[in-house]
């Protein structure tokens, strides 16, 4: 048995010669105490010489930052550590768990969404259908559309055409409708004080029509869009689109000795740029009271 004193607090331990070289924990301050034989030298009872070796000083601050990492070099690690090591590998795998899940629903419903199949689209006020498109490979076979919603078979009128008699023509008011969508459109203006349809005009697609002599008042624009225009049901059977014009037209005149001025408007029944009117929905049942009852009569407008 050998003593061996720890060198920082000094407390004394009995070892055997057979652990000579080892290290073992000072019971006194927990710091690392190295196994050796007294100091300068010393004789086993075999006879061989062996030369002890020094001992640290562990109170030096190089030796201070050895003694703060030897629980880890050793194998021992604190408690704490080692659950905060297992909380953030649990963390790392669950959140790449959740980009993976997020990834796969994410690709696919961008599939759906750019799989090019369009269904019919109902509301309360109209019944629109869109234009069908042929379906994947593999995919729903979507309806082809009706040979009557080509444009080069759908009937249409003259651009201008008076769809019944017109009223209020003693003033010098002026509306300018331009029709700039793919679609033909049937445009009624109504006064706003009677509700009475004094002008019903059929407009064809990407062209204009002027309406003249409309007497001063305050007036309302109604309009359907489509193709294939149905004069026994005055309506369009493909594609039909019901609006209402989103600002009333204000018409004025004013006569002196001299001159007479009046109101002139210009309206688009297409969406422009820096545009100031948005156009609402309506339904098809509330478009056709505004349509004239029989027209007795077809004039063009200029």
């Amino acid at each position: 048995m050998i003593d061996v004193r720890c060198a920082r607090c000094g407390t004394v331990h009995h070892a055997s010669l057979e652990h000579l070289g080892r290290q073992l924990r000072c019971a006194g301050c927990d710091a690392p105490v190295l196994i050796a034989l007294p100091p300068n030298q010393a004789t086993l009872s075999s006879g061989t010489h062996v030369e002890a070796p020094k001992s640290p000083n562990w109170r030096s601050p190089k030796n201070r930052t050895i003694l703060s990492w030897l629980p880890v070099v050793s194998g021992r690690l604190p408690r704490p550590f080692l659950i905060g090591a297992l909380s953030l590998v649990t963390l790392l795998i669950l959140t790449a768990v959740g980009i993976e899940f997020f990834s796969k629903n994410r690709s696919s419903n961008m599939g759906a969404a750019s799989s090019g199949l369009s269904a019919p689209i109902k509301s309360e006020s109209q019944d629109v259908v869109l234009p069908q498109q042929s379906a994947p490979t593999g995919g729903v076979l979507s309806v082809p559309a009706p040979r009557d919603c080509e444009e080069k078979s759908a009937r249409r009128l003259a651009n201008g055409l008076l769809l019944g008699d017109e009223a209020r023509t003693g003033g010098h008011g002026i509306v300018r409708i331009s029709n700039g969508t793919k679609y033909d459109a049937v445009v009624n203006l109504v006064a706003s004080d009677s509700g009475e349809t004094i002008r019903s005009v059929y407009i064809r697609n990407r062209d204009d029509v002027s309406l003249r002599q409309l007497t001063p008042g305050t007036y309302r624009a109604y309009f359907a869009l489509g193709m294939d225009w149905d004069d026994d049901e005055d309506s369009f059977v493909c594609n039909p689109d019901y609006k209402e014009f989103g600002r009333s037209l204000v018409l004025e005149e004013r006569i002196d000795a001299n001159r007479t001025e009046y109101t002139k408007l210009e309206i688009t029944l297409h969406p422009v740029i820096a545009g100031n009117v948005v156009s609402s929905t309506i339904s098809k049942g509330a478009f056709h009271l505004t349509m004239p009852h029989r027209h007795s009569q077809r004039n063009h407008s200029d």
